[in-house]
């Protein structure tokens, strides 16, 4: 949270919330990591998932768009070079589009309109609390996962 206010763009693509991901609270821990940004920083943040009905299962993307160690770009955009490669990587990965085609803004918005065309892995998620989420006590998350640090 503290370094929001400097990042130009957060955009996170995770799992399809499968019942094996919900049933083990797996839905509660990204509520609770994710709600608090959302609130914060609506136009900052951006949530996606893969659907559903294409079955793949990715490691969780995080692309965080920032001013540190930074230079200007020849679309008006200061970022560092190898980062700024990265990320844009990652957009296409995720949108189709391809690598030359993108500036670094028209890269996250890119996610925007990949997420509502039918012929890309993308689509929006909406993150809301749910009555179940009082059944994942500290304790239960402490058998289920005792790694996590998060309470």
């Amino acid at each position: 949270m503290e370094v929001m206010p400097r990042v130009q763009r957060l955009i996170v693509v995770v799992n399809v919330l499968e019942f094996k991901y919900r049933a083990t609270g797996y839905g509660i821990y990204l509520y609770d990591m994710v709600s608090p940004i959302l609130k914060a920083y609506p136009n900052k943040f951006n949530l996606y998932t893969i659907k559903e009905e294409l079955n793949i299962y990715i490691h969780s993307k995080v692309v965080v768009i920032d001013d540190v160690d930074t230079f200007e770009s020849p679309d008006g955009v200061i970022v560092n070079k190898l980062a700024r490669d990265f990320r844009i990587r990652k957009f296409q990965e995720m949108t189709g589009l391809g690598y030359d085609e993108l500036t670094l803004k028209e890269a996250f918005y890119s996610f925007e309109s990949a997420a509502s065309n039918v012929s890309t892995i993308l689509q929006h998620l909406e993150v809301s609390y749910h009555a179940y989420y009082l059944t994942f006590t500290n304790f239960i998350r402490q058998n289920m996962n005792p790694q996590d640090a998060c309470t």
